[in-house]
């Protein structure tokens, strides 16, 4: 080893005459590891021309470090590219360099000029990293790389990163994801939107349905097990963007399939959102139901099961009455919102593509539900009694239709007006009507 040294330090005044910049590169592929593994990584280098000497400083992102040796006494090993080896023909060397930067310094070089690394495209060492509990993902960067011909000449090629990911679930994200953290999704998704650039998908993790016994839950005093529980599916959600934006094809094999390979940067933890280089794979068809998330309670059903919701979760929202960018809750009456609960939230129509949402209409949404991005509690589904909408969370409606049994609301503050008789939304009639929706003199109004 001390004899390398000196052959290399030797060695080094004659390859810096003159520089080029060049394509040829050194690169590493993506690949995954969880805390506590190691991993053998391959250093490629493609190279259109035979080069006599190479380096490069290989930098790893927290949590990742260089595994030594003992076999080979070196943090590398070489692959049949580099000629013959460091007895007969190639020195070479992986070490950190003394006050410097923690990379990792690869070099070797041909003695007499005699054996050439030729051109080609693969492996040219190998070497093995280990991942420490605190790992979060991050990006493996390949710099300050420099290959000589054999005129001397030195050839600078450009730097290059891969993605060193944390294999987890879609449910890991939510709870435990950081900012920046890289991550790969080890479990298939459901593709259930695309916008119309193709730059964003929304999908989910079919975690399931919530069930009573399962918490988190906002139990609402006398509530009762619903029968049907596939109202409640509370499955897991992330948008993933994407550089590039899908092809017509691909949209056609994603949207409303299973999804695979989703592996990015986390951009946002509140509202969990990967940015991805490569387009997720698409499967087989898959049916889903998207997660029944009523904000202030917009359920015409007379038992409730009421959960906080899930960040960036694509919901279905039953009769909520618009009103100047907020949405309330209709009143109390025979058959809606039967436990008198109240409050609104505010809506953003950035993401609805249909006719522009009209006042006092009773509305029924596929929404995407986003947690408003400042330090608050987690929302809940149940509101207090108030008209100020929640500044918990933001609703961006993806389609809106109104409702068969009421719409044209003309307003939220209407009140009775005369004696006479008022129908409910059964049409039963009475003359001193509780807060709710009615037809009155042939119109609709609403009493608080």
């Amino acid at each position: 080893m001390r004899q390398f040294l000196t052959l290399f330090a030797l060695w080094i005044p004659f390859v810096v005459f003159s520089a080029n910049v060049t394509t040829d590169k050194f690169y590493i592929n993506d690949f995954s590891i969880s805390p506590g593994e190691q991993k053998e990584l391959e250093l490629n280098l493609h190279s259109t021309q035979d080069y006599y000497s190479i380096q490069v400083n290989i930098y790893l992102p927290a949590g990742l470090s260089f595994v030594f040796n003992e076999d080979e006494e070196d943090y590398i090993v070489p692959t049949d590219r580099i000629p013959d080896g460091r007895k007969n023909g190639w020195p070479y060397l992986g070490d950190f360099v003394v006050g410097g930067d923690g990379s990792l310094l690869i070099t070797a070089y041909s003695p007499n000029l005699v054996l050439a690394l030729e051109a080609d495209d693969g492996p040219v060492f190998t070497f093995v990293v280990e991942a420490d509990d605190n790992f979060e993902g991050g990006l493996v960067e390949c710099k300050f790389s420099e290959m000589t011909d054999m005129e001397y000449e030195a050839h600078n090629g450009p730097d290059t990163q891969c993605l060193a990911s944390k294999p987890v679930s879609l449910a890991d994200i939510v709870s435990e994801g950081k900012v920046d953290g890289v991550y790969a999704i080890n479990e298939a998704l459901t593709c259930v939107y695309i916008n119309d650039d193709g730059t964003m998908l929304l999908a989910k993790d079919d975690n399931g349905f919530a069930q009573k016994s399962q918490p988190p839950y906002v139990p609402t005093g006398s509530q009762e097990d619903f029968d049907d529980p596939s109202n409640f599916d509370q499955s897991n959600w992330v948008e993933i963007a994407l550089v590039e934006p899908v092809t017509a094809s691909e949209k056609a094999s994603l949207l409303g399939h299973i999804i695979t390979g989703v592996k990015g940067t986390l951009l946002n933890v509140q509202n969990p959102k990967l940015t991805v280089k490569e387009h997720p794979v698409g499967g087989i068809t898959k049916e889903y139901t998207p997660n029944s998330y009523n904000p202030a309670n917009f359920v015409a059903q007379e038992t409730f099961f009421l959960m906080p919701p899930k960040p960036q979760e694509y919901a279905k929202i039953k009769w909520g009455v618009y009103q100047d960018g907020v949405l309330y809750v209709p009143q109390k009456d025979g058959t809606n919102n039967p436990l008198d609960l109240s409050g609104a939230v505010s809506v953003n129509t950035e993401l609805y593509k249909g006719d522009a949402l009209v006042n006092g209409t009773v509305y029924e949404m596929i929404a995407v539900i986003k947690v408003i991005e400042t330090p608050k509690p987690s929302p809940k589904r149940v509101e207090p009694k108030t008209t100020e909408p929640s500044n918990l969370f933001e609703i961006y409606p993806v389609t809106a239709t109104t409702s068969d049994i009421i719409t044209g609301v003309e307003s939220i503050d209407a009140h009775m007006a005369n004696d006479e008789l008022y129908y409910n939304l059964l049409g039963q009639p009475t003359k001193n009507p509780a807060p709710g929706i009615y037809i009155h003199c042939g119109k609709k109004v609403v009493v608080y």
